[in-house]
């Protein structure tokens, strides 16, 4: 003899489960996307700001054409520079550094692909390779948030080799 237990599952139960089970997906997805929203948004408060900043230092760069070309093309330190090109320099540091951490920003919230950064990643190398502005790239990174100082300070330095 077996003994067997029949089970009634009633049309109402199956319904009710389905349903307790469908609202638990949409509130994780409601969950994830509010997450996904948070980020943009963070992401473009931090765009804003860095372009804010890049505005600030492109205004005082505005038809200096002449003095940026010393500037790039000058080789000794900020010392033995006249007040002006000081100042140019300065910000073209400023605006390099904010680009920068603004890039390495969005890289790590996932708003920028692993080829984008690669690109960016060289650029930030070939800039720290400028041995005549390492000290003004530090005054500069006193600005930046921490976790874009710490990756910047990884990257090759051949001012130290």
């Amino acid at each position: 003899m077996s003994l067997k237990t029949p089970v009634a599952i009633s049309f109402t139960g199956v319904a009710n489960f389905l349903g307790v089970v469908g609202v638990i997906g949409s509130l994780i997805f409601v969950g994830l996307e509010l997450q996904q929203t948070q980020r943009i948004a963070i992401a473009g408060q931090v765009q804003a700001r860095a372009e804010m900043l890049a505005n600030r230092s492109i205004a005082l760069m505005q038809g200096e054409a002449d003095s940026m070309n010393q500037i790039l093309s000058y080789s000794q330190s900020a010392a033995s520079m006249n007040p002006k090109l000081e100042v140019l320099r300065s910000a073209q540091i400023g605006w390099n550094i904010a680009i920068m951490s603004n890039t390495f920003y969005q890289y790590s919230v996932g708003l920028l692909t692993e080829e984008q950064f690669v690109v960016a990643r060289k650029r930030m190398i070939s800039f720290k390779a400028n041995c005549s502005i390492k000290e003004d790239i530090e005054s500069a990174l006193y600005f930046a948030e921490k976790s874009f100082v710490d990756f910047f300070n990884n990257l090759p330095d051949t001012c130290t080799e």
